[in-house]
């Protein structure tokens, strides 16, 4: 479980330098580390790190570029 926390604060500090796709992917380690849910139902950490990956595949997917 520590290792969970770790890898979602490693996540959220990318996140805040714009490094988004690289969050994601500390977000799916977390996911995979992440305490199974019952059947079709997931634990509460796996909802908050697959919550995370989807918001950060999101923001790597708009790109503004400017001056072409």
């Amino acid at each position: 479980m520590n290792l969970f926390n770790d890898l979602m604060i490693s996540g959220n500090g990318l996140e805040k330098r714009k490094l988004y796709r690289r969050a994601a992917e500390q977000y799916n380690k977390a996911f995979h580390l992440a305490a199974p849910g019952n059947g079709a139902v997931l634990s509460k950490q796996e909802k908050i790190s697959k919550q995370a990956i989807e918001r950060g595949l999101i923001k790597s997917k708009i790109k503004i570029v400017e001056g072409l």
